[in-house]
């Protein structure tokens, strides 16, 4: 008999890390779009800005000896820069909100199913396994869905958007370097993979290792609290279920 063996009632979960992330993802589909929005509205703000403060000082340049027509040239620039600045902190901050929002309830969601599909196991799984240990794993799963899904918006995502954003104006400036800057983004990024798919075993590993170890002591910390009950009701003689 498979002690890992689940009910066909079980609900489904993907196996795969990355379709095990969307799964949760399109709960909240809606959230996390408005989020990703924002995100690249507040890095394209942002590294647009030099690109303003560039156009400002090459109009002031250009009319350097006409001062009548200095403001006139720079009024476009100015707004744009003045729109841009503003439009990183109104993109960041609502990005910031809507994370605030969605984030606890997108955990409770993790917890709930895991939990769910946990409760279809089989009887000899749940007893050749700690129950520490398991509230550890669907604990650490949920923390880990968040933390993962928050680090690619709000840290991969502005990187890809400058990214694209500088190799898209560095095109118009010089082409070699626009080239050279996207060869050396994707040598990075293929490197960067390829170590972490090197890497996921050992983390597998250290999950597992760290959940066990705290499943043990929760387990054993229960176990002595019980143990002192029922010395207790021992002692002082108490009837029910305290009494031996």
């Amino acid at each position: 008999m498979d002690e890992t063996r689940t009910s066909p009632q079980a609900p489904a979960l993907p196996g795969e890390p990355f379709s095990f992330l969307l799964h949760f993802f399109r709960h909240y589909y809606g959230w996390c779009a408005l989020v990703v929005l924002l995100e690249i509205g507040a890095s394209a703000s942002s590294i647009l800005t030099p690109y303003a403060i560039g156009q400002i000082v090459g109009g002031v340049t250009d009319v350097l000896t006409e001062r009548e027509q200095i403001f006139a040239t720079v009024a476009f620039p100015l707004g744009l820069y003045l729109l841009l600045n503003f439009g990183e902190v109104i993109f960041s901050r609502a990005g910031a909100s809507c994370r605030i929002i969605v984030a606890p309830r997108l955990r409770a969601q993790v917890t709930s199913e895991l939990y769910a599909y946990l409760q279809h196991h089989s009887h000899r799984f749940l007893s050749n396994n700690f129950a520490g240990a398991l509230a550890s794993r669907i604990s650490e799963t949920s923390t880990s869905v968040n933390m993962t899904l928050w680090t690619l918006v709000f840290d991969f995502l502005p990187i890809a958007v400058t990214l694209t954003v500088s190799i898209i104006l560095l095109w118009y400036a010089s082409i070699p370097l626009s080239l050279f800057t996207l060869v050396w983004a994707l040598l990075y990024l293929s490197i960067s993979y390829v170590l972490a798919r090197r890497c996921r075993t050992l983390a597998h590993k250290s999950a597992e290792a760290r959940s066990v170890t705290i499943g043990k002591v929760v387990d054993a910390d229960q176990s002595g609290q019980c143990a002192t009950i029922r010395h207790a009701g021992i002692r002082t003689r108490l009837p029910g279920k305290f009494s031996e």
